[in-house]
């Protein structure tokens, strides 16, 4: 099994599920390795050997067709804030032992007021896959002329479209589907010549960063998309609009994500291997970089 917060791991268990009784999952965890007594010192917090270990985020069965959606990325260009490009790819498996004759379909919608929504871009396109084979398959670019744009909290509304994609498969019908919500938004950030500071811009205006710093809501891990909600209006309450995620806590989960979009919170997260060990490498950093 895989090791580490940035790994995945996935079974087929088509072949031995009962689909007409029980089936019961069971999960063996081994403890960490011993390694001996870490003696104090300066005062230092001595790092937990087992903190996080086993399974610390979600486990669950899905059902696809022939054909599964893999690691789909939505990206955007901006020619300006009135003409806005956005690009779509996705990895497709065909598991099935015969060439399947696929249509891709993108559906771009946005809210209107409560379960109305707009269309703004509907899309099929067609594609074979060998059989047993993944492929890579990018959609022709979709052109958005002046869209609602995203802003973090404090500098206006946080617009947010849903991009559908689903796959069908010719003689099963739909195989798989992915949707997710994205902003239209563009971030930068350069030295300031004349404080010497680094300046931050949101789609062109400069933002006074408000945050604070996110390490666990949880320690043991119990979090629910309700809390993360509860927890993640509070920064927005407080007049934040960027959370600052500590390198030692979670690889954070989609929930987190999702709503730090619905409120208006930029993200930063930490790196620990990119930070507490260059302290010393400060003006040498492409020298550390390399090493």
């Amino acid at each position: 099994m895989p090791k580490g917060m940035f790994r995945r791991h996935s079974s087929d268990v088509t072949d031995i599920l009962h689909p007409d009784g029980q089936n019961l999952l069971a999960v063996l965890v081994h403890p960490p390795d011993h390694p001996g007594r870490i003696p104090l010192r300066e005062g230092k917090v001595v790092t937990m050997r087992d903190r996080n270990t086993g399974i610390w985020d979600e486990v669950s069965v899905s059902i696809t067709g022939p054909v599964k959606i893999f690691d789909p990325t939505c990206f955007i260009i901006f020619d300006d804030y009135k003409r806005v490009y956005l690009h779509a790819t996705i990895e497709l498996e065909n598991r099935s032992a015969w060439v399947a004759e696929c249509s891709l379909n993108i559906q771009v919608t946005t809210g209107i007021e409560g379960n109305i929504c707009l269309v703004e871009h509907l899309q099929t396109q067609h594609l074979s896959i060998p059989a047993g084979s993944q492929v890579q398959y990018t959609f022709p670019e979709l052109f958005f002329y002046k869209p609602d744009l995203w802003w973090p909290n404090g500098m206006g509304k946080q617009s947010l479209y849903n991009v559908h994609i689903t796959v069908d498969v010719k003689g099963y019908g739909e195989s798989d589907a992915w949707s997710h919500l994205f902003g239209f938004r563009k971030i930068e950030s350069h030295i300031d010549s004349t404080t010497g500071g680094r300046l931050f811009k949101v789609n062109g205006q400069p933002i006074f960063i408000r945050g604070g710093n996110w390490i666990l809501s949880d320690g043991l891990l119990r979090l629910s998309k309700e809390r993360y909600e509860t927890d993640i209006k509070f920064h927005a309450d407080m007049n934040f609009n960027m959370i600052r995620c500590w390198g030692g806590g979670l690889a954070e989960r989609p929930e987190f994500y999702h709503y730090c979009d619905i409120y208006g919170l930029l993200v930063i997260s930490l790196s620990l291997s990119l930070s507490l060990s260059l302290y010393a490498c400060v003006n040498n950093y492409g020298g550390c970089m390399q090493k």
